[in-house]
């Protein structure tokens, strides 16, 4: 019964594409789109909850990720 409503309402919207993906979000179960993020994180081992300082740290962490990891890459010829 289930099965015949949402493919009969899917039918229905063909032509509406994100209506169509409300509707199978819908049939799955996950209607919340939001992402929930924490609201401190620790930087140096501190609980830090200013966002433009989780944010600063965030930027610093991943520009400087490639040299951090070319230091462990072996030279080759």
């Amino acid at each position: 019964m289930e099965r015949l409503y949402y493919k009969q309402i899917l039918e229905d919207h063909k032509h509406d594409i994100k209506k169509c993906w409300s509707i199978l979000k819908q049939a799955i179960g996950k209607m919340n789109n939001k992402t929930v993020f924490p609201n401190k994180f620790l930087i140096n081992n501190v609980p830090v909850t200013d966002k433009r300082e989780i944010a600063e740290s965030f930027y610093i962490y991943f520009a400087n990720v490639g040299a951090r990891t070319s230091h462990n890459v072996p030279t080759t010829k």
